[in-house]
């Protein structure tokens, strides 16, 4: 695939174009057609290092790619062998090496973009048309010297390096991405694309796509909330304290319910109101039996919720919970025995004084009428 700038046309190679996958098709023209663009916009003044990053950069990223274009200048910088951004933009760059001149354009083209802003790219577009040299250019728009924001581009390449080579502005165009990972409820990563998509709405004055990217937004902050209380619903279980996870997981079902129904957990919203309700239903028991236990004739009763009580709080993990309904238990059985052998004792000493009766009471009386 080949552009003529002065004709404003692209050549395309349809055999070699159809054998590769779709996203390589798509980034060839995406490629082609930017320097394009680029030649258009700036009457093809363009130097050549800015208009080949500019090219890369709107092309769709593709990791490993951009994790190359990193390797690349990562080895150079180690060897003290990174082009000057004047030999990189020459008519006929000096680097002999061309790889590494498109990974470096790449980068320049993504700090500008990232540290100053889209809009301020466009304007050094429009600067490079009608300005002399792009240095002219790049200091009329961004008020500092090429040399010093060449600077302050080395200085920021380590960070870059690390794993900034993954922010791509143009790329935030696309919605889809962060659609999918909220259709998948990865809420943290969805918005940090959609941040990207905010931010360059932003910078473009784009109404319609700004609030398109805040109701997404709105989406994922719904759903890092949800999640947010449903961890601390799993906190409240395992401090048992009932009452809190309940409420909290009140909240988070409130969440969830302005989510579409596919990104709501079903099975785990479920489980944890099974849960919270055996915990608040055990803790009524327990205060139930307490309260019956001090009657002699509410013993069945009382028993049975201690019974209840415990069993929910072992099945609960909740040991400390569990063994106050075996003490209220213990209690209560002690007490019985104590009524049983109490009764017992008293039915032994009626049987002893009736016996004492009998035989104190002698022979039968005198019949002295006779």
């Amino acid at each position: 695939m080949a552009t003529d700038r002065a004709a404003n046309t692209i050549h395309l190679a349809l055999p070699r174009l159809l054998t590769g996958s779709a996203l390589e098709a798509e980034n060839a023209l995406r490629h082609a057609t930017a320097h394009l663009m680029v030649a258009v916009a700036t009457d093809q003044r363009a130097p050549r290092g800015i208009d080949e990053g500019i090219a890369q950069y709107v092309e769709r990223p593709v990791n490993p790619r951009l994790a190359r274009i990193a390797a690349l200048l990562q080895n150079a910088s180690q060897r003290g062998d990174l082009p000057s951004w004047s030999d990189l933009n020459r008519p006929q760059p000096r680097v002999q090496d061309a790889d590494l001149a498109a990974a470096e354009a790449y980068a320049v083209v993504a700090f500008l973009i990232d540290r100053y802003g889209l809009r301020e790219f466009q304007r050094f577009l429009v600067a490079l048309g009608t300005e002399p040299d792009w240095r002219v250019a790049m200091r009329s728009v961004y008020e500092r010297a090429p040399d010093e924001i060449e600077r302050q581009w080395q200085d920021s390449l380590p960070r870059w390096l690390a794993g900034g080579w993954r922010v791509n502005l143009v790329a935030a165009f696309d919605l889809r991405p962060a659609v999918d990972l909220l259709a998948k409820a990865h809420y943290a990563a969805a918005k940090e694309a959609l941040d990207d998509s905010q931010r360059l709405a932003t910078e473009l004055g784009d109404e319609a796509r700004l609030a398109e990217v805040k109701a997404l937004l709105a989406q994922a902050d719904t759903g890092l909330q949800a999640e947010a209380l449903m961890g601390q619903v799993q906190q409240a279980l395992e401090r048992h304290t009932y009452d809190r996870a309940h409420s909290l997981l009140d909240q988070a079902r409130q969440q969830y319910d302005r989510l579409p129904a596919e990104q709501r957990p079903m099975g785990s919203l479920e489980t944890y109101d099974r849960l919270t309700r055996a915990g608040v239903q055990a803790a009524l028991d327990l205060d139930e039996a307490s309260r019956l236990a001090n009657s002699w004739a509410d013993y069945p009763e009382a028993r049975a919720a201690a019974v209840d009580a415990g069993t929910a709080f072992a099945q609960l993990g909740d040991e400390e919970m569990a063994q106050r309904a075996r003490t209220i238990l213990d209690d209560l059985d002690a007490r019985q025995r104590r009524l049983v052998l109490m009764l017992a004792a008293l039915a032994a000493l009626t049987i002893a004084w009736l016996a004492l009766w009998l035989w104190a009471r002698g022979p039968a009386e005198l019949d002295w009428t006779g």
